[in-house]
């Protein structure tokens, strides 16, 4: 069971950190005479502002998503600093979401996207915590200790 959760953690790692690093391709590629930035200023969307968030988005992204490939590889081996390391990042991603979340809520740009994205994002906080502080699964961390 802790290697199939290596797996799901390896393939939500290799996503965020796609969708970061596509996200940071878009935004390096939109510069002032571009035909995306004249049609994000016709929309009254402040591009420079636009970019600064999007830079940080991105940037989280591929910073979780290459922290949930080394917690994968470590789960994968059953290294104990991989399941606490795990906690951390799901619990930091957490955060990360509900901000963003209010972010859109406060701004009035909720769309049905944040409510999936923030629901999945508890849903997997609440399953890796019940999951990983049980008992039995500290205990098989602890017994490949030695290996």
């Amino acid at each position: 069971m802790i290697r199939l959760f290596a797996v799901i953690i390896l393939l939500l790692g290799i996503a965020q950190t796609a969708v970061g690093v596509f996200g940071l391709w878009v935004l390096l590629r939109i510069d002032a005479d571009d035909v995306i930035a004249h049609l994000l200023e016709e929309a009254n969307i402040d591009v420079s502002a636009l970019q600064t968030q999007g830079f940080a988005i991105s940037a989280v992204l591929v910073i979780a998503g290459n922290a949930s490939l080394v917690c994968a590889f470590g789960l994968f081996k059953l290294r104990q600093w991989a399941r606490k390391l795990w906690l951390i990042v799901i619990s930091v991603s957490l955060v990360f979401y509900v901000a963003w979340f209010a972010s859109d809520l406060l701004s009035g740009h909720l769309e049905w996207e944040n409510w999936f994205e923030i629901s999945v994002v508890i849903a997997i906080f609440a399953v890796s915590w019940g999951y990983f502080s049980r008992r039995t699964v500290r205990r098989a961390f602890l017994v490949n200790r030695g290996r």
